[in-house]
């Protein structure tokens, strides 16, 4: 028995496609089990996602979980959360992840923001994770300052320094513009302990042409020996106009002050379409050792359908032996009527059945209501090794706010809950076919707060004595298990 088993992580990835018809409430997954011959022979649950809005429908939690088959119940693998002010600025992004060992979850990285009036962004702390606490710490914050036309004036970098409890000075920037409101001028600082001051860092300065477009960028750094500036990169920019294709090529030079010369380092290639949309891009690395010459790093092709939406992507390597670009990837997407994507191809390039060819690795297809809100996806995997045959590998359901159950995999779904979100007694009405089977409610960390048999169709559920946060209201039956959200105010 072949059995597929694949990560909370690699389901984001399948949720690109988000209806803007409706907010997503929950997504389940299940995995199917095949055998040598790619046939299923069974399904399990796999994990979910659980979303949360705010009044502007701004999503304010994303929350991965996964089903350990052996407690049965949903184990937390992320956690995201999101705050925005009354004018949809984002205040608050923070991140965590579950940790099995302690059994709660610990944070990755935290960002508080504030805006002024103008809705610019004056400041940023950056959180980090104490585990001897469990609580975040304060680790740098930015401030910035703005002109009467909004173009960012300065911007300020503090550390925390934990002996004194306090901020310090750590690093300076102050931006200057020209007269048609193109950034000129950008000067550095880092903090001097000793004297207490601002000392030079580095500075840049910038040109442009005729057109109004960026000609070079000029970096230096300040030699505190000799008190100047002294080159350290530069960028220059070509512009090259087709008649359908706009061509941006950056080349990054080096100054090599044992020689007083300009090196190339880097070079960078963009081509648009009359459209304005990427065709093309590419980047290479100037090699002296050996070769002297550009060495590709990357490349990636872009092909689009007459409603300018992506239809294929391509992805490239350097081969150093040939000297060429050769393939790797390729992305395939296919679209209904209503520009709604419904296939998702991937292949990768390799040798296969005797040739080097293009094989797949997975391909999505999506499902959608009347109202083009996004109901199911498959997912299969290309089995290369024995059927060279697709085989069904993932099934994932979205339910969303104020619609009817989704379509889902096995009767104990068959419930609903009312009202949710809920300030006390909660209802549950299931159907028949559930009386005698198994409910269970358990809290974000998993602990279940109410156990009991289901003996009506309808089940009214004393929650009062309840903290406000989200449960998940789980029925275990002879057809399977089924679990909702419940958000408790």
């Amino acid at each position: 028995m072949k059995t597929i088993i694949i990560t909370l992580t690699a389901i984001i990835i399948l949720f690109a496609v988000k209806s803007n018809a409706q907010k997503i409430d929950t997504v389940y997954c299940y995995t199917f089990n095949t055998d040598s011959n790619s046939n299923v022979i069974d399904s399990t649950l796999e994990g979910m996602i659980i979303y949360n809005y705010d009044a502007h429908n701004n999503e304010t939690l994303e929350a991965t979980y996964h089903y350990d088959h052996t407690v049965n119940y949903f184990i937390g693998d992320t956690l995201w959360e999101w705050n925005y002010d009354g004018n949809n600025n984002l205040t608050l992004y923070d991140y965590y992840y579950w940790d099995t060992t302690g059994g709660n979850w610990k944070g990755i990285e935290k960002y508080e923001y504030s805006f002024d009036s103008n809705n610019n962004k004056t400041s940023k702390i950056k959180y980090g994770w104490n585990n001897s606490s469990s609580d975040w710490i304060y680790n740098e914050k930015y401030e910035y300052t703005y002109d009467t036309n909004n173009q960012k004036t300065s911007e300020i970098k503090y550390i925390w320094d934990n002996s004194a409890g306090s901020w310090t000075y750590s690093e300076k920037c102050e931006y200057n513009y020209d007269s048609t409101g193109n950034l000129s001028l950008t000067l550095c600082y880092i903090w001097n302990d000793s004297t207490t001051n601002w000392t030079y860092n580095e500075k840049q300065v910038y040109y442009y042409n005729t057109d109004n477009k960026t000609d070079s960028i000029y970096y230096y750094s300040w030699e505190n020996g000799d008190s100047n500036w002294a080159y350290h990169k530069k960028y220059i920019y070509t512009y090259t106009y087709n008649s359908d294709t706009l061509q941006i090529a950056i080349i990054v030079y080096f100054w090599h002050a044992t020689d007083s010369v300009w090196k190339a380092g880097e070079k960078y290639k963009t081509i648009y379409d009359t459209s304005g949309k990427i065709i093309l891009e590419e980047k290479f690395i100037w090699i002296i050792t050996n070769i002297d010459d550009w060495v590709g790093i990357y490349k990636y092709e872009y092909e689009y359908d007459e409603n300018d939406t992506l239809i294929k992507k391509t992805d490239y390597y350097w081969d150093v032996v040939l000297i060429k670009w050769i393939p790797e990837d390729k992305y395939e997407y296919t679209y209904n009527e209503n520009n709604k994507l419904i296939f998702e191809i991937m292949y990768h390039w390799f040798w296969f059945e005797g040739e080097m060819q293009w094989v797949g690795l997975y391909r999505i297809e999506y499902f959608y209501k009347t109202n083009n809100d996004l109901s199911i996806e498959i997912r299969y995997a290309f089995d290369s090794a024995n059927s060279h045959e697709w085989y069904l590998q993932k099934k994932c359901y979205h339910h969303y706010y104020q619609t009817d159950n989704p379509m889902i995999e096995n009767f104990a779904n068959n419930f609903t809950i009312y009202p949710n979100p809920a300030t006390g007694t909660v209802t549950i009405k299931c159907s028949k076919e559930l009386l005698g089977s198994t409910l269970e409610i358990f809290d974000a960390n998993g602990k279940i707060i109410k156990h009991t048999t289901i003996d009506n169709e309808i089940t009214p559920i004393d929650l009062t004595k309840q903290a406000k946060g989200i449960y998940f209201v789980k029925i275990i039956s002879k057809q399977g298990t089924g679990v909702r959200k419940l958000v408790v105010n």
